[in-house]
C-alpha cells in the first residue's frame, strides 16, 4: 500500500477563507486517492472527510459545498503529485 502523507491548503469559499490540514486514513484508495482523511480547519479538528459513491461527504460540517470545494482541492493535491512523479 501507498504511503501518503499529511498536506495542507488554504481555500477561499464564500468570500472566506480557510485554512484546511489533512491527514489521509488507512483507508480505501480510488484511483490513487485515500478515501478517507482526518480533516482540521483553522486548526480544529473537524473529523473525517469520505470519498464514497463519487461524492465527498463530511456530516459535521452541514455544508455540502464547502465538502465539495475541499474534495476538489483533495484531488487536485493528489493530481499534482502523480503528475510531478511521472514527469520524473
Amino acid at each position: 500500500m501507498a504511503e501518503f502523507k499529511p498536506f495542507h491548503f488554504i481555500i477561499r469559499y464564500d468570500h472566506k477563507e480557510y485554512e484546511c490540514d489533512l491527514i489521509p486514513t488507512a483507508s480505501r484508495v480510488d484511483n490513487g486517492i485515500p478515501s478517507e482523511h482526518e480533516l482540521f480547519i483553522n486548526r480544529t479538528s473537524i473529523g473525517a472527510i469520505n470519498y464514497s459513491s463519487g461524492k465527498w461527504k463530511c456530516d459535521i460540517l452541514g455544508n455540502q459545498r464547502l465538502v465539495d470545494a475541499i474534495g476538489k482541492d483533495i484531488k487536485e493535491h493528489y493530481k499534482s503529485l502523480y503528475n510531478s512523479n511521472s514527469v520524473k
